[in-house]
């Protein structure tokens, strides 16, 4: 009686779970991407506005807490020294690109926006925005 031989098969790649693997690793970094923050500032408890727009430009941000306290880009800065800040960070970006952002709590003094308002006005920031938060649908 003849037995039949063993057939050697050759060894192969199987191409769906590579490709799938691929695709989760892609997934990973792009979730990872969308959940970083743009936000530079401090948490502040910002006032509501029906026509509030999410722009996700590259900015510098002043941020006014309700004590008074004044931030530039996330650091506590002195009222005084707030001028000569915001002329170096004007200074060194490309002017006509240069997005200064205020978030003001909305318990924050009035004066103090206004106090920083000026003072980007008197520098030349074109580009002065409020921040506030998106007013929720009702």
């Amino acid at each position: 009686m003849r037995l039949k031989e063993a057939e050697i098969k050759k060894a192969r790649i199987e191409m769906v779970p590579l490709i799938v693997s691929f695709f989760l690793i892609l997934v990973y970094f792009i979730y990872s991407f969308l959940s970083m923050s743009v936000h530079k500032g401090i948490h502040l408890n910002l006032p509501q506005s029906t026509t509030a727009i999410q722009e996700k430009a590259d900015h510098h941000d002043v941020s006014i807490s309700k004590e008074g306290l004044l931030y530039v880009d996330g650091k506590l800065t002195e009222k005084s020294d707030i001028k000569n800040q915001l002329q170096v960070l004007y200074g060194a970006s490309d002017k006509k690109d240069f997005n200064l952002y205020i978030y003001g709590d909305k318990d924050a003094p009035y004066g103090e926006v206004i106090c920083v308002l000026g003072i980007a006005k008197g520098i030349g920031i074109g580009k002065v925005f409020i921040e506030t938060r998106a007013e929720p649908v009702k």
